[in-house]
């Protein structure tokens, strides 16, 4: 067996497999005898019908899988004994039976090799936000909630409040009650950040046994407008406990002593929140201006690939509502493919930037993620723990990005900029963004039709 790797482009890479004809029909004479087994024709008993018939009635659908196996077979091979690194589908493209020799063609991508830019002192805002006391009050009394008793009301006064209800649907255009529907009864917190604020305020004040119309607003100008009658069966306002040092010592199993210190506690908790989010907003604009800094072919089929992916997941997070519904289409993966765009540019980049800077993931950083796996399976044994963490390949690769991250966050001359300052400013650049990628678009189009998937198959999170 022989094969020689042809570059297309950067990113793909052509594989040709030439294999001996006579070890090909050795192969197709196996796997006719394999199929005969699980054969059965009318007049012959199963794995008693003819090889020539077996040839004559299944010859080229048996032929097929073998070729598909030997392409899975001989690819695995060469990528194992060559060290190839390729992302994504390997597809096989092509095949060829000739006097000699059999002709396979396999298509694979890699991580394209690329010339970075200077990614030191890239230009970023620092997002910072100090805890106020107003804060820390409200973290308490949700903390407080958390302990509160349900205590029977008959006015809804504030937020703090269960509600029982009763829900009928109405006809849209008559707004009677819809024929044979029955009415459904739900419980509903206040407090449930989900809950609609223009639903929350029809609530407010109302008693047990009042009724109201409510119309559930959408953007989808296409979609069916839900018109509900919703009638108060109950009402129970939630009453948290007394906030002493009695509370916070129960609270905190003895930790703490007195609700001074628990509220500064709670200060640094909110605070190190705020840090993590800043530091968070940091990385992403490195990440985009390097994106933006950089042209280069891109894996296009694992681009493809990338963005059925996210669109797989966006229809199982909104299952339950109308984008279920939805059909995978061309036109719809339009929609997601700048943002696989840029997830796919960025592994490129990072993978690049590992690779320059010899980023290699050492034994200390792998010992607070040891120290945490104790913590959670009481497990001592350092070593078994460190060879499952090195199987891992997304902690792994999570772990390169934290200090790629890192890295290039240390590079960066950073102006501090208050937190909410910069959420507006970063809003309209990344409108901006979406919009400048969106009429840049290069219509990639749908992957060939694949003959086979072979090979292994790497995702980006």
């Amino acid at each position: 067996m022989d094969f020689k790797i042809n570059e297309i482009d950067g990113a793909t890479r052509e594989i040709h497999i030439d294999i001996p004809k006579n070890l090909y029909q050795e192969e197709l004479e196996i796997a006719f005898r394999n199929a005969q087994s699980n054969i059965s024709l009318k007049g012959f008993r199963k794995g008693k019908v003819p090889i020539k018939l077996i040839k004559q009635y299944y010859g080229k659908e048996i032929e097929s899988e073998l070729i598909n196996n030997l392409a899975n077979k001989f690819f695995a091979d060469i990528v194992e004994k060559n060290n190839i690194d390729f992302i994504g589908k390997a597809i096989l493209t092509k095949y060829e039976i000739l006097d000699d020799k059999v002709l396979l063609v396999i298509s694979y991508e890699v991580i394209p090799e690329v010339e970075l830019k200077d990614y030191k002192g890239i230009q970023i805002y620092e997002p910072i936000h100090r805890v106020t006391d107003d804060e820390i009050e409200k973290e308490i009394r949700n903390r407080l909630l958390q302990f509160a008793i349900p205590k029977k009301v008959d006015k809804i006064e504030n937020e703090n409040t269960i509600i029982e209800i009763e829900i009928t649907e109405l006809e849209k255009d008559t707004g009677l009650e819809i024929k044979n529907s029955k009415p459904k009864k739900f419980s509903i917190n206040l407090l449930d950040y989900e809950l609609p604020e223009t639903l929350k305020v029809q609530f407010l004040g109302k008693t047990i046994g009042d009724e109201f119309i409510y119309q559930e607003n959408t953007s989808d100008s296409q979609a069916t407008k839900v018109i509900n009658k919703i009638k108060i069966l109950d009402i129970k306002e939630l009453e948290p406990p007394q906030l002493d040092d009695e509370f916070v010592r129960e609270y905190t199993f003895g930790r703490l002593s007195t609700v001074e210190e628990l509220r500064r506690e709670i200060g640094y908790q909110l605070q190190e929140r705020w840090d993590i989010q800043s530091n968070k907003e940091m990385a992403k604009q490195i990440i985009n201006e390097l994106i933006e800094m950089h042209k280069f072919d891109l894996p296009k089929r694992f681009v493809m690939e990338t963005s059925i992916k996210l669109y797989e997941s966006f229809i199982k997070k909104y299952k339950d509502s109308s984008t279920s519904k939805l059909q995978l289409n061309e036109e719809i993966l339009k929609e997601f493919i700048p943002t696989a765009e840029s997830r796919v540019k960025w592994l490129v980049l990072k993978h690049n930037i590992v690779k320059k800077e010899n980023i290699k993931i050492e034994d200390y950083d792998l010992d607070q993620i040891i120290s945490q796996y104790q913590l959670n399976t009481n497990s001592t044994n350092e070593e078994e723990i460190k060879k499952k963490i090195l199987n891992n390949a997304n902690l792994l690769e999570n772990l390169l990005e934290k200090k790629v991250i890192d890295l290039l966050t240390s590079f960066a001359e950073t102006s501090e900029i208050d937190f909410e300052e910069y959420i507006k400013i970063s809003s309209k650049n990344e409108q901006q963004i979406l919009t400048d990628r969106h009429n840049n678009f290069a219509d990639t189009g749908m992957p060939e039709k694949e003959i086979k998937k072979v090979g292994y198959d790497e995702t980006v999170d």
